[in-house]
């Protein structure tokens, strides 16, 4: 897509949000099944102050040249998205 599109990469935004679910989502541990890596749902402090969800941070990179999503990734639903903190017993 970049080589197709010549995309400039010289600049990167990164925007995260956290998704939060319901349920027990006992398998999301992060640990692999299926030959991939589970995400890992987890109790957290989210903007909708709902404690009683679990949830897990997605971050998304896309390109300042027409915000193309280039890459994503997901963390613990209890990491802060705040640079330089990580989640308690991380670090």
């Amino acid at each position: 897509m970049i080589a197709t599109f010549h995309l400039d990469c010289g600049q990167l935004h990164n925007d995260s949000t956290t998704l939060t679910f319901s349920g027990t989502y006992a398998q999301a541990t992060g640990r692999p099944r299926g030959g991939k890596t589970t995400p890992i749902i987890t109790r957290g402090h989210n903007e909708d102050h709902r404690l009683d969800l679990k949830q897990l941070l997605w971050i998304l990179t896309v390109s300042a040249d027409g915000a193309v999503p280039l890459a994503y990734r997901t963390e613990p639903g209890n990491t802060s998205d705040a640079p330089g903190t990580s989640p308690p017993g991380t670090a």
